[in-house]
C-alpha cells in the first residue's frame, strides 16, 4: 500500500472514529436527560419520546460504524489471511452481530409512553 493510499485510509478512520465518539456522546446527553426526566418529572426539558429519538440516532450511528469497521476488517483478511488479522475480522464480525440487534431492538419498538431507561440508551 502506497503512502497516500494509507493516509487516505487513516483520515477515514479517524472520521468514522470521531463519527462513533459523537454517538457516545448523544448516548450520555440522553442519558443524563433521562436521570434529570426521573429526578424533575414536572419540570424536565426532556420527555421520552425525544430521549428515545436520541438513543434511536446514537445505535444507528454505531451501527454505520461498525459497518464500517467490518469492511476494513474483512479486506484486510482477505488481502493478508494472518492470525492477528483473522482474530480483529470474527472480533469485528461478533461486534457487527451484537450492535445489529442493538440498533434493531431499539428502533423496532417505536417509542411507548411505559419506557424504562434500558430502553431508551
Amino acid at each position: 500500500m502506497d503512502n497516500e493510499k494509507q493516509i487516505r485510509s487513516l483520515n477515514t478512520q479517524i472520521a468514522f472514529t470521531s463519527a462513533l465518539l459523537f454517538s457516545v456522546s448523544i448516548t450520555i446527553y440522553a442519558t443524563m436527560g433521562y436521570k434529570d426526566l426521573l429526578v424533575n418529572p414536572k419540570t424536565s426539558r426532556f420527555n421520552k419520546k425525544y430521549l428515545y429519538n436520541l438513543g434511536a440516532l446514537a445505535a444507528s450511528i454505531s451501527l454505520i460504524v461498525t459497518i464500517y469497521f467490518f469492511i476494513i476488517s474483512y479486506e484486510r483478511y482477505e488481502t493478508d489471511s494472518t492470525q492477528e488479522n483473522y482474530d480483529y475480522y470474527m472480533a469485528s464480525t461478533l461486534s457487527l452481530l451484537a450492535q445489529s440487534i442493538r440498533t434493531n431492538t431499539i428502533l423496532k419498538y417505536p417509542y411507548v409512553e411505559n419506557l424504562e431507561s434500558e430502553d431508551i440508551i
